[in-house]
């Protein structure tokens, strides 16, 4: 059964979710064919019309399959998929000029040919335009420009109203003019809308759609596949960790946690949890200084130590550095949990919930975290995670 056959109104998250629960090839099939222009397309304005974009389209799906189940925003496949077919180009190329300086090593070999349509040197600009915008305007117009959502589907997909859809929208593609300009190219509202309907528009070849679906349900990918799929996958967690980092070193927020939020505001009927939350809350308030910092499994020296030595204020029920969040925390859990919700900061930050566990023993405190929005660890030395110890700065409580 082909994808004509599946119901036009299954959205991604409902075949996303049949895909996961059970490697159903029908939902594969139809994912690959609404997302598969949007791909192709990108990987062709960072490769030119080549073999290698040709690549870069398979491991972007390659990377669907093996991360499939851990896409927490499924509803955004798209905007995932976007950025996943970048990384996927990115790393071709980078794999591919490793490989020609190695070859130039040992004898001259003449310039490659790359067999493009026509010059296109501001298309690769595009895409890092794209993504340097702030994500409230970033995925409504990957969704409808690139994706090719109409509006209202956009709307529906995002939540927003209509109106507020149309306005983001239109501010998007006035900032991504700005952001070309400031990178050299000149170039029209009208140039530009053309670009994304020539992109959204052009067709994946039937023979690449073809040896995609087969290779990625067989697992039999061409020798160049793996090698970029290996380093694409690692870069994606790689970001992920530095994104923790970055969040501590820019003191936006702070302490991550989850857990229950703490009803304490029913104080004519108090729950029996109050009692332990209203202990470990006094007992957090006041001024602590990290004396350890630890990224688990991974060698990132320099930014640990530029997270030691930095003061974080716990005041009733805000936590503050250079930022301001809310924070929750829920001492009956073994071990005990930490939520943190960053009133401020970086749109990627701000009002994302950031999970953790945590250890108090008098003016020692001891934290584990990961990064936003990220399952919360369930050991201080979970891989990927970020501990921390931080100390009581005395007469500061």
């Amino acid at each position: 059964m082909g994808a004509e056959s599946l119901s036009a109104a299954q959205d991604d998250r409902a075949l996303l979710e049949r895909f996961v629960r059970k490697a159903d090839p029908e939902a594969f099939d139809e994912l690959l064919h609404r997302h598969a222009a949007m791909v192709h397309a990108t990987c062709k304005r960072q490769l030119g019309d080549t073999a290698d974009a040709d690549d870069a389209f398979q491991v972007a799906f390659l990377v669907l399959v093996r991360r499939a189940g851990s896409i927490r925003h499924r509803e955004l496949l798209g905007p995932w998929l976007y950025g996943v077919a970048l990384r996927s180009a990115r790393k071709t190329r980078e794999l591919r000029e490793r490989r020609q300086n190695r070859e130039r090593s040992v004898k001259a070999m003449p310039e490659p040919v790359w067999e493009a349509e026509e010059p296109r040197d501001w298309l690769p600009l595009l895409d890092e335009a794209v993504e340097s915008l702030p994500e409230k305007y970033r995925l409504p117009l990957v969704l409808c420009e690139l994706r090719g959502l109409s509006r209202a589907e956009a709307a529906n997909t995002l939540a927003l109203a209509p109106g507020t859809l149309s306005s983001r929208l239109a501010r998007a593609r006035e900032m991504l003019r700005e952001r070309l300009v400031r990178r050299g190219v000149s170039v029209s509202a009208l140039a530009l809308a053309a670009a994304f309907a020539c992109e959204a528009s052009a067709s994946v070849p039937a023979s690449l759609m073809r040896t995609t679906e087969q290779a990625v349900l067989s697992g039999a990918f061409s020798a160049p596949v793996i090698p970029i799929t290996q380093g694409v996958m690692h870069s994606m967690f790689i970001a992920k960790i530095k994104s923790v980092a970055a969040l501590l070193i820019s003191l936006s927020v702070l302490l991550l946690g989850a857990g229950l939020v703490v009803w304490s505001l029913n104080a004519q009927t108090p729950a029996a949890q109050d009692v332990p939350v209203k202990k470990d809350k006094d007992a957090l308030q006041g001024e602590w200084t990290v004396v350890e910092a630890k990224m688990i499994q991974q060698n990132n020296a320099k930014d640990e130590e530029q997270i030691k030595g930095k003061t974080f204020v716990f005041k009733g029920d805000k936590l503050s550095a250079r930022g301001e969040s809310d924070y929750t925390i829920d001492p009956t859990k073994n071990p005990k949990e930490i939520e943190v919700v960053p009133a401020e900061g970086p749109e990627t930050e701000k009002g994302k919930t950031f999970r953790g566990i945590y250890e108090l023993k008098g003016d020692e405190l001891k934290i584990t975290f990961a990064g936003p929005e990220q399952p919360r660890p369930k050991a201080f030395d979970d891989i990927g995670s970020m501990a921390m110890v931080l100390q009581r700065v005395k007469g500061k409580q």
